[in-house]
């Protein structure tokens, strides 16, 4: 029939859309120490439409350096509920692997949620351990008594640094008659090795006498 009408009233509400601006103050890549407490500070902003929380999930991708084994970890961090258009400034705290080596580079990735649903956005950052030298002799386990006509000595080196390096040694200052090699091999870090020293007492020293090495 053509002269038949009908007529329906159709409610249409807007599906809520979690969008946010999420972006790190300190930038896309930064160098790091081994051992550091590392605070990234990351702003956020509300631009969906409606009151929404949002949760940052870390995942590392790790490119090692040599024989760097280092394990990096961090924790889901989460903002309050943030009206439309509202900001707010969360903290993501990492610890540098203290074992990590000079040229490893982290890359990391924060994955958005809200509600435990992946809201498809991403931000990623590179950190870069830089090279940090450290060395130290060991002398607990040196026999550092030598005869009058001279002898060696062998003193433990220890790599306290976080880049595979080889140690160079100079005399500094008075003292004994010293001989020092030019350099020892390369040593890991975290690993130690052995130098061989001479050391020629004066020909008036006495028994007992203690003579200054630098």
């Amino acid at each position: 029939d053509s002269t038949a009408t009908d007529r329906a009233n159709i409610t249409i509400e807007a599906r809520p859309d979690h969008r946010w601006d999420i972006s790190i103050v300190q930038g896309n890549w930064m160098h790091v120490t081994p051992g550091e407490a590392l605070e990234l500070t990351i702003d956020l902003t509300n631009t969906g439409n409606n009151d929404d929380l949002i949760s940052l999930t870390p995942s590392f991708t790790i490119i090692h350096s040599g024989n760097d084994v280092s394990v990096w970890e961090a924790e889901i961090i989460n903002s309050s509920r943030l009206g439309v258009l509202e900001s707010d400034t969360i903290s993501l705290s990492i610890m540098i692997p203290e074992n990590s080596w000079a040229g490893t580079v982290a890359n990391l990735t924060l994955t958005a949620s809200s509600s435990g649903f992946d809201i498809g956005r991403e931000v990623n950052i590179e950190l870069e351990v830089e090279n940090v030298a450290g060395w130290r002799l060991d002398l607990s386990n040196t026999s550092l008594e030598v005869p009058p006509e001279g002898g060696e000595l062998h003193i433990i080196v220890e790599q306290r640094g976080n880049n595979p390096s080889v140690p160079y040694f100079s005399k500094a200052g008075q003292g004994w008659n010293l001989t020092l090699p030019d350099s020892g091999p390369e040593i890991e870090p975290g690993n130690s090795g052995i130098i061989t020293i001479t050391v020629t007492p004066p020909t008036n020293a006495v028994a007992g006498e203690v003579g200054v090495l630098s």
